[in-house]
């Protein structure tokens, strides 16, 4: 019996499992106050950036700095107009910056020494407060959403228990 018990327990973690494999993360409503906070709003970055505006979309963040002035002649000093992207650790490339919610890349500009290491610093410190949104895959992709693949596996665990139950009390009733 513990030996169907467990079955079904690995049954039902691997159907749970799946779903969110086979999903994909998201930005759900109302962290909009958080992510500033993560992002730098009000606070001076290095190489003199500002954080000038953001966009949840989906699966990403792009935030959008001020730095310095005008594009530097110097490499490394950064300046002009920065966009970051912000996205899941699992969906980012390889060279992006993580930390335990995500992971940062640049999408555009050169950003000065010390600035995605700052937002870095101080996205670690907040990011436990934010939580993803996993969405399972919508048409035609042939996956189940997770209650319905949960409940496959219990009704296949208790058809199992009762075969497993029927099997073992024939043997052991007594014949006449």
């Amino acid at each position: 019996m513990i030996r169907l018990v467990v079955v079904a327990l690995v049954t039902w973690w691997m159907a749970l499992g799946v779903d969110a494999q086979e999903g994909h993360p998201v930005i759900p409503p109302g962290q909009e106050d958080l992510l500033a906070q993560m992002l730098g709003l009000g606070v001076s970055l290095p190489g003199d950036c500002k954080f000038t505006g953001g966009q949840a979309d989906g699966p990403a963040i792009r935030a959008t700095y001020r730095c310095g002035g005008a594009a530097p002649s110097t490499p490394g000093q950064g300046g002009g107009e920065i966009v970051l992207k912000l996205l899941h650790p699992s969906e980012a490339p390889p060279a992006a910056t993580r930390t335990e919610h995500f992971a940062v890349t640049v999408e555009s500009g050169s950003p000065p020494d010390g600035l995605v290491d700052a937002l870095t610093t101080r996205i670690r410190s907040q990011e436990g407060g934010f939580k993803w949104l996993w969405i399972a895959p919508q048409g035609g992709s042939g996956s189940r959403p997770t209650i319905e693949l949960a409940a496959i596996a219990l009704v296949g665990a208790a058809v199992l228990g009762l075969a497993w139950y029927l099997l073992r009390s024939r043997r052991t009733s007594p014949r006449t």
